[in-house]
């Protein structure tokens, strides 16, 4: 079981610091957040200020070239908030993101443009992420005219028929709409609120293991021999019981030998910047 309402894979400070630079042989991070921190609302109106959405708090992370890096998280936790974050398409509250160590908090105007063309959000519904009121063709043309990568109309009709070959689809779908849409699972339990998040564990309202002591105490986050981390009270319980949690499951052997690579340049990284 991992933390749930808030994304943040490691404990959060209060002040981010400027991390000491890695050796000149050691290579920056493909991305990385500092304390990144969103909050929504909190603004006085006439008579009344209105709720502050606590979205992502704090959160630090740094992901190398090669590496998958997931944050796991219910629905309305914070995960696509992040990444909008990451990619610059809404600003941030507090803290700083780096791009190939660089920061790139603050970018703006063309500059930000041509970052665009580097940075990209896949979403997992293609229903979400692709206007229904636009044909293929069109949502694949409109980043390669804003960035003028066509220099004519025949090259940009090219130009988006060789995009759908490459992801095996045939030219022809250029002229057809988004139109499928897959049902979302149902979660038990009641959703935290996001302007009065529950004390001790976020996700305790939802969860079938909570005990009175998940309201209480919040969970620390601890990292486990294969290299997961889990910030729950009584993982340990859910996993000799053989509940069915992610925990309980078989990890291959090839997702072990990808950790310990992970660890292994974590440390050499965190050892170059000492």
């Amino acid at each position: 079981m991992t933390t749930p309402n808030k994304p943040t894979p490691h404990a959060p400070t209060p002040h981010a610091q400027p991390a000491s630079q890695p050796a000149s042989h050691s290579p920056a991070p493909i991305i990385e957040a500092r304390s990144l921190t969103k909050h929504f609302g909190g603004t006085r109106q006439l008579f009344m200020r209105t709720p502050t959405v606590y979205a992502v708090n704090e959160v630090s992370f740094a992901v190398q070239a090669g590496e998958t890096f997931a944050i796991v998280g219910e629905s309305g936790c914070g995960k696509s908030t992040l990444g909008r974050l990451l990619l610059r398409l809404i600003d941030s509250t507090d803290g700083r993101v780096f791009y190939q160590g660089k920061d790139i908090t603050h970018e703006q105007g063309a500059p930000l443009r041509r970052l665009r063309r580097e940075m990209q959000i896949i979403f997992q519904d293609p229903f979400a992420s692709l206007n229904p009121g636009m044909t293929i063709g069109k949502i694949v043309g409109e980043p390669i005219a804003l960035h003028g990568l066509a220099p004519d109309s025949a090259g940009h009709r090219e130009r988006v028929a060789q995009l759908l070959r490459t992801v095996g689809l045939q030219p022809a779908y250029a002229n057809r709409y988004p139109h499928e849409r897959r049902a979302k699972p149902a979660l038990s339990g009641d959703l935290p609120s996001p302007t009065a998040p529950p004390s001790g564990c976020r996700f305790l309202t939802r969860c079938p293991h909570a005990k009175p002591h998940c309201a209480e105490v919040r969970p620390v986050s601890e990292r486990l021999d294969d290299g997961r981390q889990v910030a729950c009270h009584f993982w340990r319980e859910i996993q000799n019981a053989g509940s069915g949690a992610p925990l309980a499951t078989s990890v291959s052997p090839k997702l072990i030998e990808r950790l310990a690579i992970y660890r292994e340049r974590q440390t050499a990284l965190a050892s170059a910047g000492d």
